[in-house]
């Protein structure tokens, strides 16, 4: 049984950074490719909400999925279906073909992340679950990378999505000869990799309340677990979004300045997940979302302090790096969290819910705060993120009151 876990942990994370890979492509891409296809610098946006809103509706279809098929076919189905639409875009004439191919994308990442995180808070410790979105984390970085190393050598952006349907191919054949590998393991309750009989501060982290047949107390923690992940991307992505909008045109900082200082707050959300797995299992998940939120708020304090009393690039440079550290375990902890809280038999729905709130804020928020800022200028960005650190806290603090009551 243990060696049956082991191996598809190693699936798992294939599966989390097939899901990364082509997430953070179109970024790269687009500059050349819409001169190709003959678009407007805008309508990448277009192609952005389209993939979420498709994600939404298949992480919220995710739960019946799961019901139906085991989490090995999901990820193998997703990503032969991500593949085909790698495929689309390097073979794309116009950019409406794109646009149709976008279809097979956005249902196939919602579906799999779903899944994925389902099939993890139920079996797996928080170690495993951080590091699985840290290996998000790796797919996310591999991607403009692979197009980077494209265009150095001279190839057309084509090159870097047929690159992307090799490899999401590759894997969509490895999942598929795997599928012998799925069985659900025979335990009630998810415990840690390699740690059943886990003892200590964190050793509650894997025991479903038992108080989770009162429908009305899983209703209200699930509404409330499901606004902590809504406000989630309207921290991680809006701060990822205008921070080096905001170095550079309000605190006048050089552009590689504020490009180090990005590159770091993303390193920093990806390593500090492959870190925190180390002691993830050694406290208690409440424990670790509460020390995240903590040094996200001493970050965001840094960044809050005016330019007459000291603000410089390298003081928000700072505070966005421990930024991007506190909100490291956010996402995957409170993931992990979800069946102790709400029980096995829910867990699965309750999860495809948090995804697609995620989704939801990753898809609305950022808008949000864009048109705030088109109003007041961008010296409004640490207020705005400050007000939905406070949303998220609020919400974290609200499940916490449901669980115990």
């Amino acid at each position: 049984m243990e060696k049956q876990r082991r191996r598809l942990l190693i699936i798992l994370y294939l599966g989390f950074i097939s899901l990364g890979l082509p997430d953070t492509a179109l970024g790269v891409a687009w500059p050349r490719m819409r001169l190709d296809l003959k678009a407007p610098l805008e309508w990448a946006g277009g192609l952005m909400s389209l993939t979420t809103a498709l994600s939404v509706i298949a992480s919220l279809a995710a739960a019946r999925l799961m019901k139906k098929y085991h989490t090995g076919s999901i990820m193998a189905v997703c990503a032969l279906m991500t593949s085909l639409a790698m495929l689309g875009y390097g073979l794309a004439p116009v950019f409406a073909a794109v646009a149709g191919f976008t279809i097979l994308f956005g249902l196939g990442q919602g579906a799999v992340d779903s899944a994925v995180n389902a099939y993890m808070a139920r079996h797996y410790s928080a170690r495993q679950m951080n590091w699985i979105h840290g290996c998000w984390g790796l797919g996310a970085t591999t991607g403009p990378l692979i197009f980077t190393a494209a265009f150095s050598l001279g190839l057309p952006w084509r090159a870097g999505y047929l690159a992307l349907f090799g490899l999401q191919f590759a894997l969509g054949l490895l999942f598929t000869a795997t599928l012998g590998w799925w069985r659900e393991p025979p335990v009630k309750n998810p415990g840690p990799l390699g740690a059943e009989n886990a003892e200590g501060p964190g050793a509650d982290n894997h025991q479903p309340q038992q108080c989770n047949n009162n429908a009305g107390k899983v209703k209200r923690m699930t509404t409330a677990g499901v606004a902590f992940y809504f406000f989630y991307p309207g921290l991680e992505v809006v701060a990822g979004l205008w921070a080096a909008s905001y170095l550079t045109e309000y605190l006048a900082a050089p552009a590689s300045t504020a490009g180090a200082a990005l590159t770091m707050y993303w390193a920093n959300l990806t390593l500090g997940r492959m870190a925190i797995g180390f002691a993830a299992d050694r406290f208690r998940n409440t424990t670790v979302v509460r020390a995240a939120l903590v040094l996200s708020a001493a970050g965001l304090a840094l960044t809050l302090i005016p330019p007459e009393f000291g603000q410089t690039p390298a003081v928000f440079t700072t505070g966005l790096g421990l930024l991007g550290l506190g909100l490291s375990p956010l996402y995957p902890t409170m993931m992990h969290e979800t069946p102790r809280r709400c029980g096995l038999e829910r867990s699965d729905q309750v999860i495809s819910f948090q995804v697609g709130a995620a989704l939801a804020g990753a898809a609305t928020l950022p808008l949000l705060a864009g048109l705030i800022i088109r109003q007041t200028g961008l010296e409004a960005l640490p207020r705005l993120m400050a007000v939905f650190a406070i949303l998220l806290i609020a919400a974290h603090e609200a499940s916490v009151d449901q669980s115990r009551k």
